[in-house]
């Protein structure tokens, strides 16, 4: 497949990594001569130099063979003019995708078709979906959703007190065989791993140790006895504070004070912290720098049990959330703006590091379909994939018993949804 990049900045760069990690053409067409050079010493890829809405530009990019193209400049303006101009070039059933932030855009109904736009990227809203996502379930630590909502796929990390730790999935399977959940996925410790931590696909003999990040597949009945097996249930989210004052940060506040949260915003800057407040109908402002550190830890003492740092400095993010971590607040989740900083985020004592352009990278995958693929959603810190799919009729996976089948080495089958028959598969268990 043929994807052409409009932008090399933080969205297009993590695009244009995961890309070229499969068996894409990518190319990328961006402005800054040095992002261009940049990139062009990092990946396998083609860089033209040049504006995305240039039509002279486009057609040495080779639109006319691309199957997408993904205008995700700073600028919205630029990215729907892009794809406007894109899509007199392009071939017929192209898709079309455009970073929007300016809600004044998401919410004219018309854009998309005026601008011949298919699908919307807002890293902002990506990032508070996942956030509002995590706190609904204590404890959690990562959430993606399937079958329109519901199957989850949550992970938890492996607890001493926890009743599933130290035993074998075959045995787990006996226990709680009742239950539709399945171990997916197994994020483990481990200095040889290039991010610290293997994935591993697990089998009948594999165990859950202490530590583990894991991931379970469960039906949303499953979800409450799925959070009990961990052991003491923390308390659930009710009071968030957040560090920062940029957009993302406001948009943050917006959200999880609409869905009920009590949340507090701190913005060091008083003329962001008087423009947040007018806008914020009900979260509180504090005009406040998050580094100040002796006000923070006074902040952070009247009942916050969730501190979200996401300031532009991910220094101050990584100080304030070690900070708040001593203090004993329950969950810390510290978002991250430069990529290169995540792997050193995550060897601290944080629960969640999100990163807002990979996840918009990731949302960009997802509308990538296969013919049949439903959703898609990358997980375990980028290192594995789940998807869900519709079976064809001359498929060579039907009426086989999985355990005649050869799947690829690192794959699992976790559920099978039939009509209203959910099935947790065995060996001898058949797709139709």
């Amino acid at each position: 497949m043929k994807i052409v990049i409009i932008g090399a900045g933080q969205v297009g760069q993590s695009l244009a990594r995961f890309l070229c990690q499969g068996k894409n053409e990518v190319v990328v067409i961006e402005k800054d001569p040095a992002k261009c050079l940049e990139l062009d010493q990092e990946l396998d890829l083609e860089v033209f130099n040049g504006s995305g809405t240039n039509p002279r530009v486009l057609k040495q990019a080779g639109l006319d063979d691309a199957s997408m193209v993904v205008a995700v400049t700073d600028s919205d303006e630029t990215n729907l003019m892009s794809v406007l101009v894109s899509s007199m070039y392009l071939p017929e059933g192209s898709t079309k995708m455009a970073r929007i932030r300016n809600r004044d855009y998401l919410t004219d109904r018309g854009l998309k078709d005026l601008f011949k736009l298919d699908v919307v990227v807002n890293p902002e809203e990506l990032l508070a979906s996942k956030i509002l996502r995590i706190l609904y379930l204590p404890g959690a630590r990562d959430v993606l959703l399937f079958e329109k909502g519901q199957v989850f796929v949550v992970a938890f990390e492996a607890r001493a007190e926890g009743q599933l730790i130290n035993k074998s999935l075959t045995e787990l399977a006996r226990e709680f065989g009742h239950l539709q959940v399945m171990v997916g996925a197994i994020l483990r410790q481990s200095p040889a791993a290039q991010s610290g931590r293997k994935v591993i696909i697990p089998g009948g003999r594999d165990q859950i140790l202490e530590g583990d990040l894991v991931y379970y597949v469960a039906t949303r009945d499953a979800l409450d006895a799925l959070v009990d097996l961990q052991g003491p249930r923390p308390p659930r989210a009710r009071s968030v504070l957040i560090a920062g004052g940029g957009g993302l940060s406001v948009h943050l506040a917006s959200v999880l004070s609409e869905a009920g949260y009590t949340t507090r915003i701190l913005i060091g800057d008083p003329a962001k912290a008087q423009e947040a407040s007018q806008r914020l109908d009900k979260a509180l402002v504090i005009q406040s720098y998050p580094a100040e550190l002796d006000q923070l830890e006074e902040i952070l003492s009247e009942g916050v049990d969730t501190y979200i740092a996401a300031c532009t400095e991910d220094a101050v993010n990584i100080l304030t959330a070690q900070l708040a971590r001593k203090l004993g607040i329950p969950r810390t989740v510290v978002v991250t703006q430069d990529p290169h900083y995540l792997k050193l985020i995550r060897a601290v004592d944080v629960d969640m590091v999100l990163n807002p352009f990979d996840l918009a990278a990731a949302y960009v995958l997802r509308n990538m379909h296969q013919v049949n693929v439903l959703e898609v959603n990358l997980f375990a810190e980028e290192d594995a994939e789940a998807f869900e799919f519709v079976t064809p009729a001359k498929s060579p996976l039907t009426d086989k018993p999985l355990k005649n089948i050869k799947f690829p080495r690192g794959t699992l089958m976790a559920m099978i949804f039939r009509g209203n028959e959910v099935i947790i598969p065995g060996g001898n268990d058949k797709i139709q």
